[in-house]
């Protein structure tokens, strides 16, 4: 099963990914792509490298905000530690405003 999901997971990024070219080259009027010429073929490899840039990105935000969450918990965890006996609630709205917070500014 979890290779078929990989799989999927493969095909539907390529799937998009010609997508997304072929509305570009629609959308610009681009009828063919000469791979011959230098400026064509170093304009696809760095459109191809755009996109893992902006995945990166958004990993290395989303872990920031992971670790900041983590050490909140932690840190509610050692001042209450009747939360883990389930006699207390814990802060949620704190947890809350770390993820939004940080959201809002990784977007930026």
């Amino acid at each position: 099963m979890k290779a078929y999901t990989k799989t999927l997971s493969m095909t539907t990024g390529t799937l998009t990914a010609f997508a997304v070219f072929i509305t570009f080259f629609q959308v610009a009027g681009v009828n063919s792509l000469n791979l011959m010429v230098p400026w064509n073929f170093a304009a696809l490899f760095l459109g191809a490298a755009l996109s893992f840039l902006v995945a990166s990105l958004t990993i290395g935000s989303t872990a920031k905000t992971a670790e900041k969450m983590v050490d909140e918990i932690r840190r509610q965890y050692q001042e209450n530690p009747l939360i883990m006996e389930g006699k207390e609630e814990p802060d949620y709205e704190r947890c809350i405003n770390i993820s939004t917070k940080n959201a809002f500014k990784e977007m930026v």
